[in-house]
């Protein structure tokens, strides 16, 4: 049993072997930032990278939101 980040497990989700709790009731959430130097710009490469993984997060909200609305106790399966 442990309380991990959403980010972590994401991959468990409908696999059966766990079941999942959420903590709504003081809602968490984790902050993301970009850091940069003021006078440098994002590089092409870092730019794509910033791009798929905000791509990425947006994707995990919107499955835990989805396994949330569902089932009081969503089964998961650990990734092995």
């Amino acid at each position: 049993m442990t309380i991990l980040p959403s980010v972590i497990s994401i991959n468990d989700i409908g696999r059966g072997e766990l079941i999942v709790n959420p903590i709504v009731a003081p809602e968490l959430h984790a902050e993301f930032v970009v850091i940069q130097p003021t006078r440098r710009t994002l590089s092409t490469q870092a730019r794509m990278f910033l791009q798929r993984f905000e791509a990425e997060v947006a994707h995990i909200h919107e499955v835990w939101d989805e396994a949330i609305k569902g089932p009081k106790k969503t089964k998961l399966r650990a990734a092995i």
